[in-house]
């Protein structure tokens, strides 16, 4: 991220390994459908990002949409998307465009004019070559990191877009989303959000489209692997890490514009991606794993199903991780 510290920001290293291991956290093309491998309201204002974050509050719109959208003559292309995606001559600013994920849905409209205006107190975005549009929120007055903002177009139908986005308010937390944007004039509303989360608790790794169908990943910790197969116990909540730190599968998905349904395709075991392991194998981490009872049980039948070549489960074969956790772990004679 231009101007972001990685030593400052662990957010920043996070994504450098995502995209060390292949797996673009924006815009990426590694989607495989068969698992077969391994802000606010009123005024724009500029403020510190305490501020910005509840002005921020609500802004992620569905818009009133339900069910599908309504077919057009036109289909989604992927050739140069961005291309309409501007205001004033210009990319359109990522500031005034990406709205976050996991905060209170309200129907809005943003008003590109007077965001634009605001928004030269802070640094001018930056496009990248591989199409992300970057820029840094405007410095508050505590000195505390800003935050960015980013997306990319990964597809355009006329007025409408698919955009994979990214906000950062200055902590630790990236909150990505895939969401379907409709402009007109100066006015950019959001029409309906696909998916959104924050790194591993459900962040956005890879977004592709083909006709109607858009198809996307789910980054996933080791208690969302086991809780595909349906809720999970006490003990078992407790007892697998689940943080926005430890991702160690995909959820593979897809959505179908017309009729505005999510299909689960696909489990991907993709290990560990903040260590530097390229088995995707996972390890015991001292003074960490042992907090989980499951953890050291879970990290074995994972490596067992990496090490006999099973990385990728179709929807319906799913089940079968759990079933060998649960035999090994968590039956009466389940040996750890």
């Amino acid at each position: 991220m231009a101007g972001l510290d990685p030593a400052t920001h662990p957010s920043v290293t996070h994504r450098q390994k995502l995209l060390a291991r292949g797996r673009a956290p924006l815009g990426g093309l590694g989607f495989a459908a068969t698992a077969s491998r391994t802000p606010g309201p009123g005024a724009f204002v500029v403020v510190g990002p305490a501020v910005f974050r509840r002005m921020l509050t609500g802004a992620l719109a569905v818009m009133g949409v339900a069910g599908s959208l309504s077919a057009a003559a036109a289909s989604w292309t992927t050739h140069a998307p961005a291309t309409a995606f501007i205001y004033a001559g210009h990319p359109i600013d990522p500031r005034c465009a990406v709205f976050d994920s996991s905060w209170e849905q309200t129907s809005r409209d943003f008003d590109l004019r007077r965001c634009t205006r605001q928004m030269r107190a802070g640094p001018p975005p930056d496009a990248r070559d591989n199409g992300l549009m970057e820029a840094a929120f405007p410095p508050g007055g505590d000195g505390a990191p800003a935050g960015y903002a980013q997306y990319a177009v990964v597809a355009a139908k006329g007025r409408q877009f698919l955009l994979n986005a990214a906000i950062n308010t200055g902590g630790t937390g990236i909150f990505d989303v895939v969401l379907l944007a409709r402009k007109a004039g100066r006015h950019l509303f959001v029409r309906r959000m696909i998916r959104g989360g924050d790194r591993c608790n459900g962040g956005i790794v890879d977004v592709q489209i083909q006709g109607d169908l858009v198809r996307y990943s789910v980054q996933i910790t080791p208690r969302d692997v086991i809780a595909l197969t349906g809720p999970l116990s006490t003990d078992l909540e407790k007892g697998l890490e689940a943080s926005a730190l430890n991702c160690v599968a995909t959820m593979d998905m897809e959505y179908h514009l017309a009729t505005g349904t999510t299909r689960f395709v696909a489990l991907t075991l993709t290990g560990d991606l903040l260590a530097n392991d390229p088995s995707a194998r996972l390890a015991d981490r001292e003074g960490w794993t042992e907090r989980f009872a499951y953890q050291h049980c879970f990290n074995a039948v994972y490596n067992s199903f990496v090490d006999a070549g099973r990385t990728g489960f179709a929807a319906d074969e799913a089940y079968q991780f759990a079933q060998g956790f649960t035999a090994r772990c968590v039956s009466p004679k389940a040996q750890p």
